[in-house]
């Protein structure tokens, strides 16, 4: 698998948003890393796993995180 994008109710609950990312990160080989791109709209929550391009990285998973309001970008 190259690329899995999962959209997430707004309304869900970060105990369940963290119980939710290691089960999706089983679906790549455990030997890359993964960068997990989070995108937080107005409506929805758009988490997207794919192959870490910094191969320097030395962790299984690696946050990209960005919230979107009103077009405004909020890092």
């Amino acid at each position: 698998m190259n690329e899995l994008t999962v959209k997430f109710d707004k309304k869900i609950s970060l105990k369940e948003f963290d119980k939710q990312i290691p089960k999706l990160v089983e679906n790549f080989p455990s030997k890359i890393s993964l960068l997990i791109k989070v995108r937080i709209k107005m409506d929805c929550i758009f988490a997207t796993f794919k192959e870490n391009p910094n191969k320097n990285a030395t962790e299984r998973w690696e946050w990209d995180l960005q919230e979107r309001f009103n077009d405004r970008v909020v890092l």
